[in-house]
């Protein structure tokens, strides 16, 4: 049988009797072999007598592998863009349009200052009852009670002071809603124990409701939240790359998908400047079409700490803690932040002196594929990232906390690509693709988040 099968090879008949079966047995040769789809049974495709190929999945199932582009994107250096990187892991909302509203509610503030100082007479007797103006009399209602803590409350006598805060009673509001407070703990002067003076900008917080034994109503309590509008903007990168560029032996190895990589590296800067400073704006191109603009989170935020002084720019340790009281409280946020900065606040940060009970900079952490630089106070704990999008816009003393549970990702298309046929369209011979999202940032909770600047 062997000297038979070496015949048939040597005198060339093996491949006439191939290509006789082949025909019998209605079998093509293989460029005649075709691609057919086939339905699968959970509704996917079969590709029979076909060698899996990326060209073969964009034809058959369109959009399959649009997810690789998604995690290609999550690891093109994160550290460079931090803010679009985080944008990638947070709460998104699927829009139909470029023109997103949305609702935000704070948590009603306990705290504001005096508008208009209130002096106590020095002879006669002093008044039970005052009237003041507050920074934001909206705030309070009739029937609560209200501290003074920076200055002390008198005794029952009203003749000495006690440690106790000066306290208050709001009996009513006048009607362009100004507090009527009657003092508790008070000053005797003359023969009225009153309320002593109360200098302009004094702390005033606003506490528990006090009803006597037959009060059934109280003053309603009512939060609206706030409309508020942003704008998805369109993101584009395109390659190109011809035939002979492609097949040209090169000395190092790079390919169409290097350039791809570095095309969606670039695009994540521009959009990590936009989600972080842009105008929310409608402007018109040339062809008179609308572009739409979207807005920066760094003016969303609901609060601004301004660190240093006419003296020095140097922010101290004392201030961190400031910093970080006012991120972690009045806002109902948690109590882990991330913390944008530019490289002059990052070297601020870490020419601190800290205290020896607070944890400093040199802990690190991995959250959203990037090792922050953890620093903890008995407030929270901030997540420190240096963001380069800061100093490419001259903002190298800026920074930005972050509360990441209230920021929204609105898109209308998440990150994907669309290869162009450009040499059927007639336009040229290259290989084409562009990578598109559209998309914009919203923080919610708008006093969870804080913009910090440098004493000007």
């Amino acid at each position: 049988m062997k000297k038979q099968f070496e015949f048939l090879k040597n005198s060339g008949l093996l491949m006439i009797v191939i290509m006789l079966l082949c025909s019998i047995f209605g079998i093509g040769s293989g460029y005649a072999m075709t691609a057919d789809a086939v339905p699968g049974a959970a509704g996917g495709v079969n590709l029979v007598d076909e060698i899996s190929t990326e060209e073969g999945t964009r034809q058959h199932v369109p959009g399959l592998n649009l997810n690789e582009i998604e995690k290609k994107v999550v690891v093109i250096r994160p550290m460079g863009n931090p803010l679009e990187q985080i944008s990638r892991y947070v709460t998104r909302r699927k829009s139909s349009s470029r023109n997103v509203q949305y609702y935000a509610t704070d948590v009603l503030p306990v705290k504001t200052t005096i508008a208009n100082a209130y002096t106590a007479p020095t002879t006669g007797n002093g008044s039970e009852r005052v009237t003041l103006n507050t920074n934001n009399n909206s705030i309070f209602s009739a029937k609560e009670t209200v501290f003074f803590p920076e200055i002390m409350g008198w005794n029952e006598a009203g003749t000495a002071q006690t440690e106790q805060y000066l306290m208050g009673y709001i009996t009513s509001k006048t009607t362009d809603k100004k507090l009527v407070i009657k003092i508790v703990n008070g000053q005797l002067i003359g023969s009225v124990i009153g309320s002593p003076s109360i200098p302009l900008n004094s702390p005033i917080i606003r506490a528990g409701r006090a009803h006597n034994e037959i009060d059934i109503q109280t003053a309603p309590f009512a939060n609206v939240p706030t409309k508020s509008t942003q704008f998805l903007q369109s993101f584009k990168a395109q390659i190109e790359q011809t035939t002979m560029e492609k097949i040209a032996n090169k000395e190092a190895d790079w390919t169409f998908s290097d350039i791809e990589q570095e095309a969606i590296f670039d695009m994540k800067r521009g959009m990590n400047k936009n989600y972080l400073v842009g105008a929310k704006a409608i402007i018109y191109d040339d062809d008179d079409k609308e572009v739409y603009l979207t807005g920066g989170i760094l003016w969303q935020a609901g609060k601004k700490f301004i660190y240093g002084s006419a003296g020095t720019q140097q922010i101290t340790f004392e201030e961190l803690v400031k910093l970080t009281e006012s991120a972690f409280t009045g806002n109902a946020g948690n109590k882990e932040k991330v913390f944008l900065v530019g490289s002059g606040l990052l070297t601020n940060l870490s020419l601190i002196s800290y205290g020896t009970n607070q944890k400093n900079a040199a802990t690190t952490v991995v959250e959203y594929g990037i090792t922050f630089k953890e620093i903890t106070t008995n407030f929270g704990t901030l997540w420190v990232i240096h963001d380069e999008s800061f100093d490419e816009i001259g903002l190298t003393d800026t920074g930005l906390v972050i509360d990441v549970e209230f920021l929204r990702k609105y898109s209308i298309e998440e990150l994907h690509t669309d290869d162009l046929d450009l040499r059927k369209a007639g336009d040229r011979n290259v290989d084409a693709r562009t990578i598109s999202e559209i998309s914009g940032l919203v923080l919610q909770n708008p006093n969870a988040h804080i913009r910090v600047v440098k004493y000007a």
